[in-house]
């Protein structure tokens, strides 16, 4: 299905349909080229236009005479009983949303916020309830949290888990991962939901599978449609066309034609590869002008701060590991109170403790790597075990992406090659580092690091981070880090917090005080009796 300029008329081909043919005789000076079977028509505006509509493959003469309809000024909505400040961008995200009457498509890069502007839309309209939120599993913790953190006035949530059917408790916001969905489709349905948000959504690239059909299903009936996605859905076309049938069915009616058109659609032995893309300049004008709105980083710099750290919150999957782990601590560090060597004997069982919550998060670790990776972006990862290291080092190498790590007593050497791969080497997207690689070493090539374990001090998570934030990055740093729900995780994390504080005001000359972090987590166990204290 092509369009192509020729002696000042545009000649239109396309394999025989019977609904075409009649949009064709609705072309203003249309005729049928019967010796050369295609149909032409003069170069008018309205018959260009109606020919994108239509999904043809407009060529790029044609194209200038009609240049791209440009996006409307979007005017910023302020919501009110909001906790958290909206950057500018994510204004303008939010009023998009609110002119599409909340049908909509937000494919912002990686890391700025669209979570957050998704929850400012609940909040402004708390007439859609109840609301489904469908997301990957490791997103629903965050989910929860931004909920939590956002909204003023607390809003009733469930989180739907397992497999299992069951009678859902009344709620305002229901979180559920895809995996489950067509578990509870029935039971969703009919609590009669009036928005759906599609968290990655371009996890129902695949048209067969149950997780999409499920999903088709329970959108069918549903007002308004929210898709989430930082992938760069033009160089895969055909990942976000299930949600783009959901978001606006009218746009492609027709997913073979879809695929000829922007994914470079092939037949081989095996059957069609939509794999491809083409046309993608077209498809991204006629995305933004209808129902898409896309920001990079490089565009909204200039409201992002130089470190944005977003804490992703996982549900460890060996709970029970843990909590006998963390038990066994407890009764040991209280039978030690007050000895001179619990401290450093201590430090040991601490360790284990970290190991056992980093060991119980990997697997959704692995789900947010495997989103990450949908973009080119390079990505700085900090762990500390051999064993969780190793673990990374097996993920990509069974991915296929090739990656460095520095790790140990590294020698001068292998430090400087692993530097030079990574900063030079486009191939090498990942780098693996532990305490090794906190000091002397330049990371620029990447500004995204992934912290999946926790060291003990600010100072040496402030060194991490600053292997990509220094002098050569001329881009904002997002630091992503993955806390284990309900483990010492988030206890070490919050005394990090507070000791950048004091650090601060130290800084600033205000006399300070305070114990060192380890001395206050013991002091946490030795005091803190409550199981939900964390």
């Amino acid at each position: 299905m092509k369009a192509t300029l020729k002696n000042n008329a545009i000649h239109i081909s396309f394999p025989y349909a019977a609904d075409l043919v009649a949009k064709m005789r609705t072309l203003e000076g249309r005729k049928w080229n019967a010796i050369a079977k295609r149909w032409e028509c003069p170069p008018r505006k309205e018959n260009i236009l109606n020919l994108k509509e239509w999904g043809f493959a407009i060529a790029e003469e044609i194209q200038e005479l009609t240049p791209p309809k440009k996006q409307e000024t979007i005017i910023p909505i302020v919501v009110k009983n909001f906790n958290k400040k909206l950057f500018p961008f994510q204004e303008q995200g939010l009023s998009f949303l609110e002119k599409k009457n909340g049908r909509a498509l937000i494919g912002d890069e990686m890391g700025l916020g669209k979570t957050v502007q998704a929850v400012a839309y609940l909040q402004l309209h708390p007439e859609l309830r109840p609301a489904i939120v469908l997301c990957p599993k490791s997103a629903k913790a965050t989910w929860r949290r931004e909920i939590k953190e956002c909204m003023t006035e607390k809003k009733q949530y469930h989180i739907i888990e397992g497999r299992n059917k069951y009678k859902f408790p009344d709620a305002d916001i229901y979180i559920i991962n895809f995996d489950i969905i067509q578990n509870h489709a029935e039971t969703i349905q009919k609590i009669n939901p009036q928005i759906v948000i599609l968290d990655e959504c371009h996890r129902i690239k695949n048209r067969n599978t149950q997780r999409t059909q499920a999903t088709k299903e329970l959108c069918r009936n549903i007002p308004h449609i929210i898709g989430l996605t930082g992938t760069p859905i033009v160089n895969r076309p055909v990942e976000i066309f299930n949600a783009i049938s959901l978001i606006a069915p009218s746009l492609f009616p027709n997913f073979f034609r879809f695929a000829i058109n922007y994914c470079n659609a092939k037949k081989n032995k095996w059957g069609w590869d939509f794999s491809g893309s083409s046309n993608a300049k077209e498809l991204h004008e006629l995305l933004t002008s209808t129902c898409m709105i896309r920001r990079l980083k490089k565009d909204v710099l200039q409201d992002l701060p130089e470190k944005t750290r977003t804490i992703i919150p996982l549900q460890i999957d060996n709970q029970k590991e843990y909590n006998f782990a963390e038990g066994n601590f407890r009764e040991w560090l209280l039978g030690t109170k007050n000895k001179p060597n619990a401290p450093a004997e201590a430090l040991t069982q601490i360790e284990y403790l970290k190991q056992i919550a980093a060991k119980g998060k990997m697997e959704q670790v692995y789900e947010w790597l495997e989103d990450y990776l949908e973009q080119e972006n390079k990505l700085v990862i900090m762990a500390h075990h051999k064993e969780i290291i190793q673990q990374l080092c097996n993920f990509f190498e069974k991915n296929n992406i090739k990656y460095v790590r520095l790790i140990g007593e590294a020698s001068n050497k292998e430090r400087e090659n692993a530097e030079r791969e990574f900063q030079s080497n486009p191939e090498i997207r990942i780098f693996i580092g532990s305490s090794a690689a906190e000091e002397s070493i330049t990371l620029t090539a990447a500004n995204n690091m992934a912290i999946i374990e926790f060291p003990w001090t600010p100072g040496s998570l402030d060194q991490k981070e600053d292997r990509i934030h220094r002098i050569g990055q001329t881009k904002g740093c997002i630091y992503y880090y993955f806390v284990g729900e309900g483990t010492i995780e988030e206890k070490i994390l919050k005394l990090i917090d507070s000791k950048r504080k004091v650090i601060s005001a130290v800084l600033d000359g205000k006399d300070i005080t305070g114990n060192s972090l380890l001395s206050e987590l013991l002091s946490e166990y030795y005091e803190g009796r409550d199981e939900n204290e964390i």
